[in-house]
């Protein structure tokens, strides 16, 4: 009996050896399978992760256009409203006569001489007069208040009493 308890315990240790090389290999293969799967979920994330980047660029791009039609639309006004004032100068200016005799100057198909109309120089000397007469009022007002001043010196001093007895004679 003891020799066939000997076998089962040879056996048993075989075993045991056999059955450690499986659950080690079942681990292993676990293991192995939770990293792959962990690697297609990274990659699926990497995908993602493109797949929004490309859609924002191509959202970019299309506001970017938006943006630029509506920055050459604004300019086309600008440049109209530009043409438009300078149409308005050109006519005034040949409004304002401009013609006889030769001058000596060359001209050329096209040139354009931006000379004012009377209209146009009467509009800014009415308000060249206007802007004057403010300064001449300003001016006014300030000068009384610095006269005035200058007399409440003078009879601080005593010798503004003086002058006003020659102004009385």
């Amino acid at each position: 009996m003891r020799a066939e308890v000997d076998d089962m315990k040879k056996k048993m240790a075989g075993m045991e050896a056999d059955i450690e090389k499986r659950v080690r290999r079942e681990v292993d293969l676990e293991y192995q399978a939770k990293m792959a799967n962990e690697r297609i979920v990274i990659e699926q994330m990497k995908t993602e992760a493109a797949t929004k980047q490309a859609q924002m660029i191509e959202e970019m791009r299309k506001s970017d256009e938006e943006l630029f039609k509506r920055m050459s639309e604004l300019f086309t006004k600008v440049m109209d409203g530009v043409n438009k004032k300078l149409g308005d100068l050109k006519n005034r200016s040949f409004a304002g006569g401009g013609g006889g005799g030769g001058g000596g100057t060359a001209r050329m198909d096209g040139d354009v001489e931006f000379r004012p109309s009377q209209a146009t120089l009467e509009s800014l000397i009415q308000g060249e007069l206007e802007s004057n007469v403010k300064s001449m009022q300003v001016e006014s007002k300030s000068g009384g208040k610095m006269g005035s001043a200058l007399e409440r010196l003078k009879a601080m001093r005593g010798g503004g009493e003086k002058k006003k007895d020659e102004e009385k004679k």
